[in-house]
């Protein structure tokens, strides 16, 4: 018999005054709506005593790399951040999910519901890719994390003693619901030649707007050559494009990146002569694994000890001048090579998504698809499609879209869901931190993340 197991991430802080159980740790942004961040905590009230207890969800760019970390001048800046009270617990108690009823009937009367629910424009979590291994220090990482820290304190606004705190990454993905009724990317360019007559026609289309990680692009390509020269050769790449923003409408340049993570250099089926037509299909396989080595390439947030993939597309719920955060987009350039003439290029933006999250059932409908950063026109200097661009596409009747992927939607027995905890270990540092002589009050260290 198949088990219902539910995994449960469970985490004390040091003093034991506060424990933190949380269902998941991937929360996916739907393109306009986010699966709500919920969680119980545990509370001792003769550890805790006075003070209050408090979560807060914070959404932090953190850049200290190379050189950068070298000379001390890493960068951190809060892009968004949101506390709440959970003890005492508010007069109105947040709706609580099958899960987090379930949690409350394992640990007793001590244990306190929190849930975040995030707003659009949160960014999502994306890491730059070092050559360090995965879980390395989070000093040498760059990107944008989400954690979930609570606390024991007297104030939200006091400091943060360690002992009586407990932080956990989380991440925040952005699933893409595929349109099954959005047209095809498709363009057409034409090319003439200062020094030639006629004109080298190129036509390319992919089979589908959105690919998830692994997927192959597939691209077809026509070519119409009706000049006085030859088509030599063929060069596609799929290129991923990043953009950093700490504020709406600010564009932080020296964070700026674009990488080529697949190439294909052909000349099967060349030259196209004078006066001939030709048809090519190819397929490239975008992937993390075949990149390891390149700097800078922007991946879905990394937790410690975890792989991740290519960072997802971002979605946009309003103009690229209101987004903040790293702002990702894909596109494949292709590019016919006329020998002592200028080549013949166009491009084509897709959107590369994380597949469908755990037991999806249906979403809330949107008003329309995401599409991609390129094909904004505010978003030229990223990788804007080439003028003269044409779509057309299949009329189809659109999928039902899926529901947020919480617990409350998951359509489990609740009787029947069985919890398989999973503990983290604080970090402790005996000899320096003693919780029998007491410690003065400091700031979370963001190098104790598990």
């Amino acid at each position: 018999m198949e088990s219902k197991a539910r995994r449960v991430f469970k985490k004390a802080s040091t003093s034991d005054a506060v424990t933190v159980y949380l269902g998941r740790r991937d929360f996916y942004d739907h393109g306009g709506a986010v699966d709500p961040i919920d969680g119980v905590v545990a509370v001792n009230p003769g550890l805790v005593g006075t003070k209050l207890v408090f979560a807060r969800f914070s959404a932090v760019f953190n850049y200290s790399m190379g050189e950068a970390n070298a000379l001390g001048v890493g960068m951190r800046k809060v892009l968004f951040s949101e506390t709440i009270q959970v003890y005492p617990p508010p007069p109105e108690a947040p709706r609580l999910t099958k899960l987090q009823k379930k949690l409350f009937a394992k640990i007793g009367g001590n244990a306190f519901a929190f849930t975040f629910q995030l707003p659009p424009g949160v960014p999502s979590s994306v890491t730059l890719q070092s050559l360090q291994a995965a879980g390395a220090n989070s000093r040498n990482r760059c990107g944008v994390d989400h954690e979930v820290l609570v606390f024991a304190a007297d104030g939200s606004s006091t400091k943060v003693q360690k002992k009586d705190s407990v932080r956990l990454n989380v991440r925040k993905l952005a699933y893409v619901i595929p349109d099954i009724a959005a047209p095809l990317p498709t363009v057409d360019v034409e090319k003439s030649f200062l020094l030639g007559s006629g004109h080298v026609a190129m036509h390319a289309a992919l089979n589908k707007e959105t690919y998830y990680h692994g997927e192959p692009v597939e691209i077809s390509v026509v070519i119409d050559n009706q000049s006085s020269r030859n088509v030599k050769a063929l060069v596609l790449k799929v290129r991923q494009f990043v953009q950093f923003r700490t504020e709406p409408g600010v564009t932080n340049e020296a964070f700026n990146n674009k990488s080529i993570i697949a190439q294909l250099d052909t000349s099967v089926g060349f030259p196209v002569n004078s006066g001939s037509r030709q048809e090519f299909k190819f397929s490239l396989v975008p992937s993390r694994q075949d990149n390891l080595k390149q700097l800078h390439l922007a991946l879905d947030g990394q937790l410690k000890d975890e792989d991740t993939c290519l960072a997802s597309s971002t979605l946009l719920d309003g103009s690229l001048d209101d987004a903040i955060g790293m702002i990702v987009s894909y596109d494949v350039k292709i590019t016919a090579i006329v020998p002592f003439a200028s080549d013949v290029i166009c491009k084509l933006p897709f959107l590369l998504s994380a597949p469908p999250p755990p037991r999806p059932a249906a979403s809330p409908t949107r008003s329309q698809p995401p599409t991609p950063m390129s094909a904004q026109p505010s978003a030229a200097p990223i990788a804007a499609a080439a003028s003269g661009r044409r779509t057309s596409g299949r009329e189809a009747e659109a999928p039902a879209r899926p529901r947020l992927s919480n617990y409350e939607e998951g359509g489990d027995d609740e009787d029947d869901l069985e919890l398989e905890f999973v503990e983290f270990v604080q970090k402790r540092v005996d000899k320096m931190f003693s919780l029998e002589q007491g410690e003065e009050a400091e700031e979370f260290d963001p190098d104790t993340s598990a």
